[in-house]
């Protein structure tokens, strides 16, 4: 009982902090500890936003996004995350790959189309290959 009252201070405190990274990842691990899903959903995707470069919460929140059944809330994070990494080619094909799941085609194709604007051409085929398969199922 104390340690949930413990977690309700670290958001309070997390709030009045929204940049401190580390402070977002804390409470993400303790929001985990008490299966407080939803929680720790929210705190990883704060945490992201303040410090896009955490490659260990970034894969943690992939896998939660791929695994829900309504990734949009998840899928806005990701690509928030991908615009302080425009040149991330790996996280545009998986949020486009989420997109293609849930059949928002138009979305996935915006995400490929503009990370293979922030690179160099043609030094992502996989990419080129995905927008050319996706183009015709946006008409």
């Amino acid at each position: 009982r104390k340690m949930e009252s413990a977690l309700q201070f670290f958001m309070i405190a997390v709030h009045l902090n929204p940049k401190d990274s580390e402070l977002w990842r804390l409470v993400t691990e303790l929001s985990a500890k008490f299966g407080k899903v939803e929680q720790q959903i929210y705190c990883m995707g704060r945490a992201l936003r303040s410090n896009p470069k955490d490659d260990y919460l970034l894969d943690l929140y992939i896998q939660f996004v791929q695994n829900n059944e309504k990734p949009m809330k998840g899928l806005r994070v990701l690509r928030s995350v991908l615009s302080g990494r425009p040149g991330d080619t790996q996280l545009a094909i998986i949020i486009a790959q989420i997109y293609h799941k849930i059949k928002e085609f138009n979305n996935a194709l915006k995400v490929l189309e503009k990370t293979l604007d922030n690179i160099q051409p043609a030094t992502d085929l996989h990419i080129s290959n995905m927008i050319a398969e996706l183009s015709p199922l946006t008409n």
